[in-house]
């Protein structure tokens, strides 16, 4: 009669975690990143949405929120309200899920999660209506800079924000 050995060796069991220790360093940096890629998504969702709307808005002859500043849903200090468009966004603009800042001048930050509206001479001689952008986390959805966004053109050197130009 012969006996059979149950169990593993201790060279199977080695090898095993050796493979799942690589699948997991390979696989490691993506995961981490997915929250990001997330809000990344959500963010060009919204500007995509925003600037959606204001061109609906144009063609219901409701005029283009004037000036430039931070998106709000009511007016507030260096923000532009977008109050008379609510019913377009179903009642709220979206807001940037991880709240990041934007800084669009010396001194004026966006730091509410608000995205950034430009109806300003610097657009507008662009020939462009208006702009709307958002920061990004990963630059490799970024379509420009927010400094070249803001002065009225796309930079795509160290391009971290994704803007949105508007005829």
């Amino acid at each position: 009669m012969s006996q059979t050995k149950k169990g593993f060796t201790l060279i199977e069991l080695l090898i095993v975690i050796t493979i799942i220790g690589i699948l997991a360093v390979a696989f490691l940096p993506t995961l981490l990143n997915a929250p990001a890629k997330g809000r990344d998504t959500a963010r060009i969702s919204a500007v995509e949405k925003i600037s959606t709307v204001l061109g609906t808005a144009s063609v219901d002859n409701i005029a283009y929120p004037s000036g430039e500043g931070c998106i709000a849903n009511a007016a507030a200090v260096g923000s532009v309200d977008f109050s008379t468009l609510l019913s377009y966004f179903g009642g709220t603009v979206p807001l940037d899920p991880k709240k990041a800042s934007i800084t669009y001048a010396a001194g004026k930050v966006c730091a509410g999660g608000e995205y950034y509206y430009s109806r300003a001479a610097a657009v507008t001689g662009a020939g462009y209506s208006f702009m709307v952008m958002a920061k990004v986390e990963d630059t490799a959805k970024a379509n420009g800079t927010c400094a070249g966004a803001i002065a009225g053109s796309l930079v795509a050197a160290s391009a971290d924000c994704y803007v949105v130009f508007v005829k």
